[in-house]
């Protein structure tokens, strides 16, 4: 059986595809606070700062409560006692689900949230960047239209399609946002991209198209592992929820035999592209952003 702890949204665990009632809102909140710690020793007095920003006289003896409630409810979580504190070793997943740490509230959390909504963003971007997707950039900046970093990224999508029309209109938007919410200019990034823009000296670099780095210590698969190595060398679909693992739990076998993998294009811009280049001339003379809508849907309906 495996044990998955989620932040993203409620806190929320799941023991294979169960889920677990985790009881009371401070009670998860002290597993967040554990979990958002991984592996380091907290205080009673840690603990209860994060849970509490006015703590309740009663809160020592709350959080021994929570304690022992929580290894019945997860004894293969090894909530250790040291030192006169607690620590649990164990990684979160993102699903993509709700904002961070939802119905949590204290000074730590907020903080916290923060720093996840953040990190989460970032790894969206830099998805994007690698694929440049037009089309997902464009859903992504309107979800986040003060992330310069990510409209820097659609123009730059755009003009790599010819769009450089599309492209410019994004800076100006950009512009107008920035100085009616925030009173500021574009950024150097945003700048930049504009000049490059205008004087038709964008390029696209292509990321290496290689398997991600092996993990030196890939650990806690061993059912899942088994089953796809007496699987191959036959093809092989690997599903779950972001952050699961899907990525790691490929590439450790893909590594040992073919060394030299690349990933494949998936986005829907390298697939419109295909569309105009294969299909029936009638496609090939549809506009751009209609068949990438299309394309889209193909792909998200699945």
């Amino acid at each position: 059986m495996s044990l998955h702890f989620f932040l993203m949204g409620s806190v929320r665990a799941r023991r294979d595809a169960d889920e677990i009632p985790l009881g009371p809102r401070q009670q998860r909140a002290v597993l967040a606070a554990l979990l958002l710690n991984n592996g380091l020793r907290l205080s009673n007095d840690q603990l209860i700062g994060m849970v509490w920003d006015d703590p309740p006289p009663s809160a020592v003896m709350a959080v021994r409560t929570y304690v022992y409630k929580l290894r019945k409810l997860l004894p293969e979580l090894e909530l250790a006692g040291k030192d006169g504190g607690y620590a649990v070793r164990a990684e979160t997943a993102d699903d993509g689900t709700g904002e961070p740490l939802e119905g949590l509230h204290s000074r730590y959390f907020d903080a916290q949230r923060v720093r996840l909504t953040q990190r989460r963003l970032k790894a969206v971007e830099d998805r994007l960047e690698r694929e440049l997707d037009a089309l997902e950039l464009r859903d992504h900046v309107h979800a986040n239209p003060l992330r310069e970093h990510a409209r820097a990224l659609l123009m730059h999508a755009l003009y790599l399609d010819g769009r450089q029309g599309e492209a410019l209109d994004q800076f100006h938007e950009a512009r107008t946002l920035l100085n009616e919410e925030l009173r500021i200019e574009p950024g150097p990034e945003l700048r930049e991209v504009h000049r490059k823009n205008l004087d038709g000296t964008a390029k696209h670099v292509a990321a290496p198209d290689r398997l991600p780095p092996e993990l030196p210590d890939f650990t806690g698969r061993a059912r899942e592992i088994a089953r796809l190595v007496a699987a191959l060398p036959g093809s092989v679909g690997i599903t779950g929820m972001r952050g699961s693992g899907k990525t790691a739990l490929a590439s450790s076998r893909c590594w040992n035999r073919w060394p030299t993998c690349t990933s494949s294009n998936r986005s829907c811009s390298a697939a419109t592209g295909f569309l105009r280049a294969s299909c029936a001339p009638s496609s090939a003379r549809a506009p751009r952003p209609r068949l990438e809508q299309a394309v889209h849907g193909g792909f998200t309906s699945r």
